[in-house]
């Protein structure tokens, strides 16, 4: 439903777009009044930075996709939607304290999904960043992969791997 909301709403985008580009272009802005001139820049300044966000957004709920791929020297984050693809490389030698998220509280985790931005169920340890991935995962599958990380990669784990998830 909110994808379909989204997808709305970027139609409705495009038309206030599509007009505001219209009258800087064609010149039907009047130039003699500055402030007008100003205030139609920035909005369309700012409408159009809203509508990209919004369009990732979109392209994120129809069908992105975290990805992780863990080698004998790297973990590789990856996030793709669909026309664009991202892909971190970590140093397993870099990393330390692979440990469960703390839960989000409830707002937290609505604005981080409204915004495709869902922070992720692990996190580690990457020099002074604290770097979060696995979104999407319930707190019994980031247990599971968590486990079997620790299983082949146990010198990247934190010292005690407690749920602090309650």
């Amino acid at each position: 439903m909110f994808t379909l909301l989204i997808g709305f709403f970027l139609v409705l985008w495009t038309c206030g777009e599509y007009a505001a580009l219209h009258i800087v272009v064609t010149g039907l802005l009047d130039l003699r009044h500055p402030l007008v001139t100003i205030f139609m820049l920035l909005w369309l300044a700012g409408w159009t930075i809203g509508g990209v966000a919004l369009i990732y957004s979109w392209l994120w709920n129809v069908g992105g996709r975290e990805i992780v791929t863990i080698t004998q020297d790297y973990l590789r984050i990856g996030t793709r939607i669909p026309g664009f693809c991202r892909t971190k490389e970590f140093p397993l030698s870099d990393i330390r304290s692979l440990r469960l998220s703390p839960k989000p509280t409830s707002s937290q985790q609505y604005d981080n999904r409204l915004l495709g931005t869902e922070g992720g169920a692990l996190l580690f340890d990457y020099g002074p960043d604290t770097v979060q991935f696995g979104m999407g995962l319930g707190g019994a599958d980031a247990k599971q992969m968590l486990e079997a990380i620790s299983k082949q990669y146990p010198r990247i784990m934190a010292d005690s791997v407690t749920d602090n998830t309650a």
